[in-house]
């Protein structure tokens, strides 16, 4: 690619839950597009494999997103390596074991939410201040947000929480022009998509399980990482300036 027609080339990107499957992708995407990364995630392990990749235009911070104190450290780390960011996506999530809400325990509601939801208000708490004006604030959400699912509930309302957070905190930044939006992915082909099958099924027929997941789309198929980013991207770059406080699905047409 050639440097001039790099969407990204000049911006600086920070990205948590960066260890994982569309975190990763993201990362990739992104400096190759030109941007510099910061990768932040719990996972000291798969920050320090993925990171090594990208050599001096990418800084890894181990943090655990639903520890406030950590969270604000590595804004500290992030603004000590790049001065600002451009572009800030909470992308860091967790699945939900299956239960209906009459069997949900109090701890998984409470785990699920306080990654899915409270890691990213603390994410856009601590690191907005270093979020340049004029720039873009992704959250990243699942249709689960847009739509419900059975014995699914701390999910679902993490998700769609979601939503909300990110309108509010579209308003409250709107003066400089900072832009908020949602993206809503429909069952992404990934590791948590495989914890999610071997739980539904039992260890059985997660064959099945895949391809009833994939008939929920009209394309026919699972949505991959790479589908996720593609729009992730437009939303990064100068392209989407006049695009706020969206919601927008990623997932073949299951939501219409």
């Amino acid at each position: 690619m050639l440097e001039s027609d790099m969407r990204l080339r000049g911006k600086t990107a920070a990205i948590t839950g960066a260890a994982g499957d569309i975190g990763q992708a993201l990362a990739r995407r992104f400096s190759e597009e030109g941007a510099r990364v910061a990768l932040i995630d719990r996972d000291e392990a798969g920050l320090a494999t993925i990171g090594a990749a990208f050599g001096e235009t990418a800084t890894t911070v181990a943090a655990d997103i639903t520890d406030e104190s950590a969270v604000r450290a590595a804004a500290d780390a992030v603004r000590s390596a790049f001065g600002h960011v451009d572009i800030l996506i909470a992308n860091a999530g967790i699945e939900q074991s299956y239960s209906t809400v009459t069997d949900l325990s109090r701890e998984e509601f409470d785990r699920v939410v306080s990654v899915n939801l409270t890691g990213a208000f603390l994410t856009a708490k601590h690191f907005m201040p270093i979020v340049a004006d004029g720039g873009s604030v992704i959250f990243t959400s699942s249709i689960a947000g847009l739509m419900a699912f059975p014995a699914y509930s701390a999910y679902c309302a993490s998700k769609a929480g979601l939503i909300g957070l990110m309108r509010s905190t579209s308003l409250d930044v709107a003066s400089r022009r900072v832009r908020c939006n949602t993206i809503h992915p429909g069952p992404v082909k990934s590791k948590m998509l495989a914890r999610s099958a071997h739980e539904a099924t039992d260890g059985g027929d997660t064959d099945g399980w895949y391809a009833a997941m994939a008939g929920m789309a009209k394309m026919g198929r699972l949505v991959e990482p790479e589908d996720v980013v593609g729009l992730a991207l437009f939303l990064a770059s100068d392209e989407s300036a006049m695009i706020a406080g969206q919601s927008i699905a990623v997932d073949g047409g299951i939501v219409q």
